[in-house]
């Protein structure tokens, strides 16, 4: 009998100790869970995250606690608060951020939505996050083909935007095995529980899934938003496309919504092209005062963009970012003899302005997973993804501009997780971390770029 109550001891310190050791490691992104993270496989960890995301919907989540875990100083932004809750490790893993005047929210890749308030933050101990009750999961569910998909093949949560007493959210939806549409939903602002209803939709089907679809909505001027439309890799897998469709219905074709994007009106739904010739813009930002749209854009291999169309002229003008003409990066399998026919489709000129097209405010090469983009007074951050820290990967860029939108300085502050989301609202910058289901919380008042 003393034996047992040994061994049952012995395995239950054993089994602690292990869970302490991952929770302490995962919750501080320290450089031991970076290393083992990075030499998972990648099926392997969509295997285990779909696991366990099949799990989150039955968790009791009516109330989760961002725990306050940790500070960090930076030079150019001051303080970092740290709050984490494992559990959106895997709720997509990605999450969106957006605020009114009173609340702070967060919504799930999987489409779980949270508030607290943002007077929360101003103190320096844990969140509480309430869940909202939605209709999202049985929308999701409505276009889920087969119990074999993939959540991330079926649909995902791209962006959220509160305004008006209104709460908008993007999503992919897999209507069919042929035909993927982007949708945005909507509803009214209520904290029990809201019941979205489809508001804005791309009628052109996608006939096959990628990551490469945009999907950001912000507010715009003149009751409308914008909404950015990525290309879907029209010009990679000819085995899904016919010759030469990346150039005659892709980002180039106006009559295509591939690599565009727009405009849409909230009163009517009716939208119009403000820009064409993108590869996957994930980040998009509207500056009122100069009237200005800046938005990030992923490249391929190399080649991520800080784009910037100025509409103060009132000129009606589309505005076209070259790809797949132009860009700095190259086509995925470069500098293989096996990819020498895409360059005859889609050359990928080393030049935006020398052929016809507005060049990027600044590019990456190579690429750093670019994400979010915000803006405030003068100044510009870029997220970014990767994991490379080599290359610039897991790093927010500060980007300061004169009176005519020039580069006058540019920061990096390496984060050290994949940054998702930016979110500002008053002098708080908002970042979420999904490496670890962190977010992390800057006061703007501290920055320093000097």
């Amino acid at each position: 009998m003393k034996k047992k109550a040994v061994y049952f001891l012995l395995i239950f310190l054993i089994s602690f100790g292990l869970y302490s050791t991952i929770d302490y490691n995962v919750k501080n992104n320290t450089k031991f869970y970076f290393f083992v993270k990075n030499k998972i496989p990648s099926n392997i960890k969509r295997f285990l995250r779909n696991e366990i995301q099949s799990f989150t919907k039955y968790m009791n989540k009516e109330e989760l606690v961002l725990e306050k875990i940790n500070n960090t100083e930076s030079k150019e932004l001051g303080m970092i608060n740290f709050y984490n809750n494992k559990f959106f490790n895997f709720t997509g893993p990605r999450a969106y951020l957006a605020s009114n005047n009173e609340n702070f929210f967060l919504i799930t890749g999987n489409g779980l939505l949270f508030y607290s308030k943002l007077s929360e933050f101003d103190s320096n101990k844990d969140i509480k996050l309430k869940e909202i009750k939605t209709n999202v999961l049985e929308i999701f569910d409505k276009y889920k083909i087969d119990k074999t998909d993939e959540l991330e093949e079926v649909t995902m949560v791209k962006s959220i935007l509160v305004h008006n007493d209104k709460v908008y959210f993007s999503a992919t939806i897999k209507l069919n095995e042929k035909c993927y549409k982007q949708k945005i939903f909507k509803s009214e602002l209520n904290l029990d529980k809201m019941n979205f209803k489809e508001f804005f939709q791309i009628d052109e089907c996608r006939t096959f899934y990628n990551n490469t679809s945009g999907g950001n909505i912000t507010l715009f001027k003149d009751n409308k938003i914008l909404y950015t439309l990525g290309d879907w890799k029209a010009c990679q897998y000819l085995d899904k496309y016919p010759k030469n469709f990346c150039i005659e219905k892709g980002p180039q074709n106006l009559n295509s919504t591939l690599g565009k994007i727009i405009s849409i009106n909230l009163d009517d739904r009716k939208f119009q092209y403000l820009s064409t010739g993108h590869n996957n813009p994930q980040g998009i930002t509207y500056n009122e005062t100069s009237d200005i749209i800046f938005s990030a854009e992923h490249g391929p291999q190399g080649g991520d963009e800080v784009n910037i169309n100025d509409l103060s002229d009132n000129s009606t003008e589309i505005k076209n970012f070259g790809w797949p003409i132009a860009s700095y990066g190259e086509h995925y399998g470069y500098p293989s003899e096996d990819i020498k026919y895409l360059y005859e489709m889609a050359p990928l000129l080393k030049s935006h302005k020398d052929n016809g097209f507005v060049e990027p405010l600044d590019y990456f090469v190579p690429s750093v997973g670019i994400s979010d983009i915000e803006n405030y007074q003068n100044k510009l951050f870029v997220a970014s993804m990767g994991d490379s820290v080599i290359e610039g990967d897991l790093t927010l860029y500060i980007y300061e501009l004169n009176n005519k939108n020039d580069i006058i300085n540019k920061k990096s502050v390496l984060i050290n997780q994949r940054i998702r989301d930016l979110h500002i609202v008053g002098q708080k910058l908002f970042m979420f971390l999904e490496s670890t289901g962190t977010i992390g919380v800057v006061n703007l008042n501290n920055l320093n770029l000097t």
